[in-house]
């Protein structure tokens, strides 16, 4: 078993020690700011520019994520988390599933939407974690809100990178 696989079975630790439900109970401010965090909630398949220290999903990874339940469960969690993060509500349906996204009426981070900011790139790594993981439909959810949500001129390049990302 790899580090991350172990991670996200809640038997293991990021290279800071702290276990994934640890990540999950931090505060939306220290999620925010801890930026090595990112790379534990929403691996990928490629080194980040960023973090020398973030996990790099194998072949054999991602297989173990996509017949998961368990651990795509606690993708899904781990999204959940980061939506309230940047502001955004996830609603669920009397089937509980995610239903909708929506901004939440309290959040101060407008900011996150309406200008090009760090959390951009973020949101390319959530949407191709997710799509490789095994959650495309969320991935194509949070696509379809940053379409509809993040419409300032400057945007139309992240945009691309998101749909990218869901392929």
């Amino acid at each position: 078993m790899s580090r991350i696989t172990t991670f996200y079975q809640l038997a293991g630790t990021d290279s800071e020690g702290r276990m994934l439900e640890e990540l999950w109970q931090m505060s939306d401010e220290e999620l925010m700011h801890h930026h090595d965090v990112i790379q534990w909630l929403f691996p990928l398949d490629q080194e980040s520019s960023f973090n020398p220290d973030a996990p790099v999903l194998t072949a054999t990874d991602i297989r173990i994520f996509q017949k998961s339940d368990e651990m795509r469960s606690h993708l899904e969690t781990s999204f959940y988390r980061f939506m309230k993060v940047v502001g955004v509500t996830c609603e669920k349906g009397d089937d509980g599933k995610l239903h909708r996204l929506v901004f939440s009426p309290f959040s101060k981070l407008t900011y996150v939407w309406s200008t090009p900011n760090h959390n951009w790139l973020r949101f390319t790594r959530i949407i191709r974690s997710l799509t490789i993981l095994g959650k495309p439909e969320l991935a194509c959810m949070f696509l379809q809100f940053c379409e509809k949500n993040v419409v300032v001129p400057e945007a139309k390049e992240s945009l691309e990178y998101w749909r990218k990302a869901s392929l």
